[in-house]
């Protein structure tokens, strides 16, 4: 999972399967916006943690949010495997920061960029400048490319296509 600027939601959550006898590795993105219901128990929690939820049925990257610190991050795991029927034995939890830090330590990631990415987001202090093409990308940079969503001509599919492909 991907948190977003404020740390709370989680801008991007993808699940990874490893397996052992043929060395695969599957990668399936939950899109952010699919809409669960979450259990009663979670519910309950989220209600004592941040009162504001209103109903059970919300976007999936809101339940890390109303969990919290305490539970955001068990709620969605345990929402995950819920809605995937797969049983999740280790988590990574990324924030831009690392992210960036991680990409800059090993020297940038070569990636294609698939289009001319423009935007700008002065309320997130956002703004997104990248070429098509073959370059290296510094952890800024990969982290612009990784958030961009608006110019895609099957919205969020498009960006759902960049992260798989930027992780593989």
């Amino acid at each position: 999972m991907a948190t977003d600027q404020e740390g709370t939601r989680t801008d991007t959550i993808m699940l990874g399967t490893f397996d052992k006898s043929t060395k695969h590795i599957s990668l399936m993105s939950i899109p952010r916006d699919t809409y669960i219901t979450v259990t009663d128990a979670n519910y309950a929690k989220m209600k004592a943690e941040y009162p504001q939820p209103g109903s059970q049925s919300m976007k999936i990257n809101t339940v890390h949010h109303y969990g919290g610190s305490k539970y955001g991050v068990s709620m969605l795991k345990d929402e995950v495997e819920r809605l995937t029927g797969i049983d999740i034995d280790f988590y990574v939890k990324v924030d831009f920061d690392a992210f960036r830090y991680i990409i800059d330590s090993i020297g940038g990631i070569e990636f294609y960029v698939p289009q001319d990415m423009q935007y700008s987001d002065p309320y997130q202090d956002l703004y997104i400048d990248l070429k098509q093409g073959n370059q290296v990308l510094n952890g800024e940079q990969a982290e612009h490319l990784l958030r961009y969503r608006s110019g895609y001509a099957n919205a969020d599919l498009g960006r759902i296509k960049v992260q798989q492909d930027f992780m593989k």
